[in-house]
């Protein structure tokens, strides 16, 4: 498996993907706090660099004046099966009264091998590098990805709309918006779940879920960082009413969450950041997870329907 990493898979010594740094400070430079106005042209950006991807969107706006939520269909290129992916393009307020020195900022600052800003790591920095990397990996299976606007203030339009979407998706692997690194070492958490019986609880991945845990092991090992499992879902317990894509995800399907973040970036924090070496990483991570569903023998029938394109 060719590297995306521009120097080395040494985590000190590797860097992002060229491009991504654009993307992020763009998406960084939108407004999408809860009393911020600009929301409509994040999700205008957002819909016109899918589309330059493949990507088919729909916005969806239940309910008058709520952030939009975005559906982006892409059929598969060169690859069997499908992946439902999630994320949010709003962020959290900067805290009232507090002082430069104590709130992220509202643009991108790199220092010390990390960048930071508001947002950067909940969760525009994982947006930014999915985008970035699909734009290089050549063969996918067929992809959704629902990104809404309103995470942290309670979901009222995503929860009407993915509570509709997702229980009557079939798909090899449902990826939540982000994942950890421990900081001190790197170690890659695989964070990875069965839903069970009645769309409650967690159970122990399967056979075929376990392969894919096994071949990120496997990635992880070459950049010279540990991993382990942890049988559960992303902690969601800051965002009020309970993330709406881990409560509608269907039973029996296999979720993971993977991503950039580690265990300084701190969301919903003073001092949000997350490390330049994850994202190129996180790239071949995301191959990894694609070839493993190319691999498999019983793959998701693909029945997305055809969305509205911008």
């Amino acid at each position: 498996m060719e590297s995306f990493a521009m120097t080395s898979r040494i985590r000190n010594e590797a860097v992002p993907l060229p491009g991504t740094q654009e993307v992020l400070k763009a998406l960084l430079s939108f407004d999408t706090s809860p009393e911020g106005a600009e929301h409509d042209a994040c999700t205008k950006w957002l819909g016109e660099r899918l589309a330059a991807l493949g990507f088919d969107c729909k916005l969806h706006r239940p309910i008058d004046g709520a952030p939009a939520l975005i559906e982006a269909h892409r059929p598969a290129r060169g690859m069997g099966g499908h992946v439902v992916m999630y994320g949010h393009y709003d962020v959290t307020s900067r805290s009232p009264g507090a002082h430069d020195g104590d709130c992220p900022p509202p643009v991108l600052v790199e220092r010390n091998g990390r960048w930071w800003g508001q947002g950067v790591s909940d969760n525009k920095g994982a947006l930014t590098a999915r985008l970035v990397a699909l734009g290089l990996i050549e063969h996918t299976p067929a992809l959704t990805w629902f990104i809404q606007g309103e995470e942290e203030t309670g979901s009222s339009a995503a929860r009407q709309i993915l509570g509709q979407q997702l229980p009557g998706l079939e798909a090899d692997l449902w990826l939540d918006e982000t994942g950890y690194h421990d900081h001190e070492d790197g170690t890659l958490r695989l964070i990875a779940r069965k839903i069970g019986p009645g769309r409650t609880g967690s159970e122990p991945p399967d056979v075929a879920l376990q392969a894919l845990i096994d071949s990120l092991s496997e990635l992880a090992m070459r950049w010279g960082i540990p991993a382990r499992l942890e049988v559960r879902g992303l902690n969601k317990t800051a965002v009020s009413g309970g993330c709406p894509f881990n409560l509608n995800l269907p039973a029996g399907a296999r979720y993971f969450a993977l991503g950039i973040n580690d265990s300084h970036s701190r969301i919903h924090d003073a001092n949000e950041s997350v490390p330049l070496w994850t994202f190129p990483l996180h790239a071949e991570e995301l191959r990894a997870v694609f070839h493993w569903i190319e691999q498999h023998p019983s793959r998701a029938s693909n029945r997305l329907g055809h969305a509205a394109s911008w």
